[in-house]
């Protein structure tokens, strides 16, 4: 994961924020998505299938952030 992370952010000229080992529970998941926000963040991605009802409430406070997750059940 983090060649591919640094290889984008050369390619891309940008920042990718990460942060691991979030719990899969919306009193874990929200505040650490509302500080990636805060700092910028337009594009949320998540591995975890517990993200998935946290993720699409937060899709509606943040309407103009995309939220993708990979084990998601949610559109």
């Amino acid at each position: 994961f983090d060649e591919a992370r640094l290889k984008l952010e050369k390619d891309l000229d940008t920042k990718i924020q990460f942060v691991e080992s979030v719990p899969e529970n919306a009193a874990a998941i929200t505040p650490v998505v509302d500080r990636l926000i805060a700092r910028g963040a337009n594009v949320i991605v998540g591995t975890a299938f517990g993200y998935s009802d946290t993720f699409l409430a937060l899709a509606k406070k943040y309407p103009d952030v995309a939220f993708l997750n990979g084990s998601g059940t949610t559109n």
